[in-house]
């Protein structure tokens, strides 16, 4: 890894600038990527970093002659069977714009299979938004036939941004893409159980092995409710005992509740 970083003077072509490939574009020149050296494929970009050349087209781009040797498919996944299919074409007929180009793409669903068409080696990736700040993590799959080159090369681009994990098992995408799209869910989650177990009043526990059980006549002392009385002092407010009613139907000759 550290010799392919060493010597990383490949360019970058990003295809799709939104939410996630901004993140990405931003993380990489905070990471030391020249943006020189990085060209953008969209046709309504968001903000670019400084120095990042924009193209509205693949056909502008492989008429400019910026090269790439990693070619970044950061679309929509409902997108990328059009992006794939002109990446294709392109590579008939302009072998030369993509000689030796590495296809990494970070759409959600897209196998390795469809990446492949194109005639490039392919990875899949699956970063996260904290990426942006260099604090992301991303999940790289590649199966036994991507030789160790690329391997290096799409390990080396991501480290820019945060750590790297490798998957064995291509349907273990799915699994970073749940958490990686549903992380932020899960804190919001979190602060709502927080919020309803404050709401809710305390759960009596039940006495362990050999530990005295609470006399019943103090638990209703403790769970009856207070109020305050004309001195600002607070009281408890009286109820019925079961006991007393009996007495006094037993002094008053009757049963009680007759």
């Amino acid at each position: 890894m550290q010799g392919e970083r060493a010597d990383e003077t490949f360019g970058l072509l990003v295809i799709g600038a939104g939410r996630m490939g901004g993140a990405l574009l931003e993380g990489l020149v905070r990471g030391g990527l020249d943006a020189a050296r990085i060209a953008v494929v969209d046709p309504a970009p968001r903000r670019l970093p400084d120095g990042v050349r924009h193209f509205s087209g693949l056909e502008s781009w492989a008429a400019a002659g910026v090269p790439a040797g990693v070619v970044l498919l950061a679309v929509k996944p409902q997108q990328a069977a059009g992006v794939l299919a002109g990446l294709e074409a392109l590579a008939a007929r302009a072998p030369a714009s993509l000689a030796d180009a590495l296809l990494i793409s970070i759409a959600a669903g897209v196998p390795l299979a469809a990446l492949r068409r194109t005639g490039l080696p392919a990875i899949r990736a699956m970063p996260n938004l904290p990426a942006r700040i260099r604090a992301g993590v991303t999940a790289l799959y590649a199966d036994a036939d991507t030789p160790a080159p690329p391997r290096r090369r799409a390990e080396a681009l991501f480290a820019r941004v945060g750590r790297v994990i490798w998957l064995a098992r291509e349907r273990d995408v799915d699994l970073a893409t749940a958490v990686s799209g549903s992380g932020p869910a899960y804190v919001y989650a979190f602060a709502e159980a927080l919020e309803a177990a404050r709401r809710r009043p305390p759960r009596r526990r039940a006495p362990r092995r050999g530990e005295r059980r609470e006399p019943r006549h103090l638990a209703r002392e403790r769970d009856q409710p207070r109020r305050h009385d004309g001195g600002g002092a607070r009281r408890l407010r009286p109820r019925p005992r079961a006991g007393a009613a009996v007495r006094r139907g037993a002094r008053g000759g009757r049963a009680p509740g007759r």
